[in-house]
């Protein structure tokens, strides 16, 4: 029974030398720290700050080169290789919200029937000189081109448009629903919640009675984001 006691003493202490614990989070020699420009792989898990989570994985980036955003780049800056951390990173360190990227188009509108126009734009344009009366369209224009007179260095045309007509404005069609001697109005056929091809991916658009609505903005952008961010490897980088 002695015995037994001593050596499950011995066991205790020499499980208590060889293993201290966790050391503290950034202290550690410096070829496991991150420091700028080095090629930092970490574990990462990104969640809103209702414990929704948006993204996580692994990643490999260079320190402080402007290839994360700001918080995520700050928060790993100066860390050890093993060290485990949770911080919130506000929208202006992460992606802030975009006032540029949110897209508002009148459900109707009105336009000039008439517009003049310089020849050589004309031309440059349609690669021909304008001929009165001819029709012109191309697959960048919504409506078709009618040339209604040419004189000196000018051309004028108008859009060649009837009431009722229906025509594709490439993210949905609209309708002609009034045309008088100046103008003509339209009127965009889209649904709400349709959901649109841009630059930025498929979005939703919101369409109301007055306006159509498409944020490009992302689903992170202006939100508070919180990451667990564990620090995998570190390669230094060359001096």
């Amino acid at each position: 029974m002695k015995k037994n006691i001593f050596m499950l003493i011995l066991v205790l202490l020499v499980s208590g030398c060889v293993s201290n614990g966790p050391h503290e989070v950034g202290v550690c020699d410096d070829s496991l720290k991150v420091q700028n420009n080095d090629l930092v792989e970490v574990q990462y898990v990104g969640t809103f700050t209702d414990g929704t989570e948006f993204d996580s994985g692994t990643l490999s980036f260079n320190s402080m080169s402007m290839e994360m955003i700001g918080g995520f780049d700050s928060a790993v800056s100066g860390l050890c290789v093993g060290d485990e951390v949770d911080v919130d990173i506000q929208p202006e360190d992460a992606y802030p919200y975009r006032d540029d990227l949110l897209i508002i188009v009148p459900v109707t509108q009105t336009y000039t029937l008439y517009s003049d126009v310089a020849i050589t734009d004309f031309s440059e344009r349609f690669g021909e000189e304008p001929a009165a009366g001819k029709i012109y369209l191309d697959e960048n224009m919504v409506y078709p081109l009618k040339v209604t007179e040419v004189s000196g260095d000018n051309v004028t045309i108008a859009r060649d448009v009837s009431e009722g007509s229906t025509y594709d404005e490439s993210l949905w069609d609209v309708r002609v629903i009034s045309v008088n001697a100046t103008h003509f109005t339209v009127r965009r056929l889209a649904e709400d919640g349709i959901s649109v091809t841009t630059p930025y991916g498929p979005k939703t658009a919101a369409v109301t009675d007055n306006e159509i609505r498409i944020d490009m903005n992302s689903d992170v952008a202006g939100k508070v984001l919180h990451f667990y961010i564990k620090v995998l490897n570190v390669t230094k980088a060359a001096e």
